[in-house]
């Protein structure tokens, strides 16, 4: 039979929002305790802001570090011959903690490009102590995610949810493309029509229609055969539009400062996510393709060459689940919004970038609650990965 563990830590590590108390429960197994010889047991809640920047000198490297603490606190739950035993009968003792987290926390977030790292994060964690200089204390220790609040934008949120009633702006791209390195061009546009919001918040859905309307090379009605496509062709499926989210990062650390950037896809469907405990799966992109239309060339007076016109609507919302943007001592976040589609031929890409104002869509604690499926941002997984939290602790 396995050895039962001394110490086990009870915690919902659901998406917290700054100012909110914590709960949770250190569960101790006195049997165990005894045998692994603990002595005392603490719970600790901890909250960083880490930037790491790694720099060529010559045939080495040099790197230099540096640490905020936005939350650290220590709470005291047992210590041998304290006289607090488990009830009668049983041999567990089950121990309650509360934290109540500053309310001026930034949102978790992860970063890591080469020889640059950015993190804030939090988590809980509970100690068994060891006597002696030689014995390890247990450790057990959960992360959590953290927003801060923003009744603008939770406001902001439920106004979208409901069906946007304000103004609209709309974003044009266009270029001249040919499907080789000679002959003539043809013609590409992008019209993405949103709400005009100089916030956008996290974990809503956002409408928008993306009209992609393309127009041929000069030609003759007759150069078309049946049934072949005419370039440049519009994409006709969701899977073909390329909605990014681009993430510039400033980082400093002891005297050095460095700026990277990534990028990761925006999720497209309206509504919320219909499986929550699964990967997402939102309604589906309305798409409406109409038919090709011929445009004559001005001028021409026997209407012998013209440009084919085809046209394809996209109508739908699309999600930003990215930690909002934030602005530390030692680390700042921003982001701009990008749209690419891409057609046959080098270089042949229509791209269209926007610098946007992501923020938190969270009331503060206590004013509302969440509606919808439990709230969950995008966080790399290194943000999970027990090796960086322990060199979080043991720092």
């Amino acid at each position: 039979m396995p050895n039962e563990e001394a110490i086990t830590l009870v915690f919902n590590a659901t998406l917290k929002v700054a100012g909110e108390a914590i709960h949770g429960e250190v569960h101790l197994d006195f049997p165990s305790l005894m045998r692994d010889k603990i002595e005392e047991v603490h719970v600790k809640l901890r909250g960083s802001v880490y930037t790491q920047i790694t720099r060529q000198v010559g045939q080495n490297t040099s790197t230099r570090s540096h640490r905020i603490w936005l939350a650290h606190e220590n709470v005291s739950l047992w210590r041998q011959g304290n006289g607090v035993y488990p009830p009668s009968g049983n041999n567990t003792l089950k121990l309650p903690f509360t934290f109540t987290l500053p309310s001026e926390l930034i949102p978790s977030c992860e970063f890591n490009v080469y020889r640059k790292r950015g993190s804030v994060r939090y988590f809980i964690q509970v100690v068994g102590q060891r006597p002696g200089i030689w014995r390890f204390n247990e450790r057990h220790l959960t992360p959590f995610m953290l927003l801060p609040p923003l009744p603008a934008g939770a406001e902001l949120r439920e106004a979208i949810r409901r069906g946007w009633q304000g103004p609209w702006t709309t974003i044009t791209e266009e270029k001249d493309i040919r499907r080789g390195i000679w002959g003539e061009r043809s013609h590409v546009k992008t019209i993405l029509v949103i709400p005009e919001l100089s916030i956008l918040p996290v974990l809503t859905p956002i409408p928008f229609t993306l009209t992609v309307v393309t127009h041929s090379k000069s030609m003759k009605p007759e150069d078309k055969s049946a049934g072949e496509t005419i370039f440049p062709t519009p994409p006709s499926k969701p899977e073909q539009l390329n909605f990014r989210i681009e993430r510039y990062v400033f980082i400093r650390a002891r005297g050095w400062t460095a700026a990277g950037e990534d990028d990761f896809a925006v999720p497209l469907g309206g509504g919320d996510a219909r499986t929550p405990l699964q990967a997402p799966v939102y309604d589906p992109v309305g798409v409406l393709t109409t038919d090709k239309v011929w445009i004559p060339t001005e001028g021409d007076e026997k209407h012998e060459k013209g440009r084919w016109k085809q046209e394809v609507v996209f109508k739908s919302y699309f999600r930003l689940n990215c930690p909002p943007a934030f602005h530390s001592e030692t680390m700042q976040v921003r982001y701009n919004l990008s749209l690419k589609v891409d057609f046959p031929g080098i270089g042949n890409s229509l791209k269209t970038v926007f610098p946007v104002r992501i923020v938190s869509s969270m009331y503060p604690p206590g004013q509302r609650a969440w509606d919808g499926p439990p709230p969950e941002i995008d966080i790399p997984p290194a943000y999970f990965q027990a090796a960086n939290w322990d060199a979080d602790e043991k720092e």
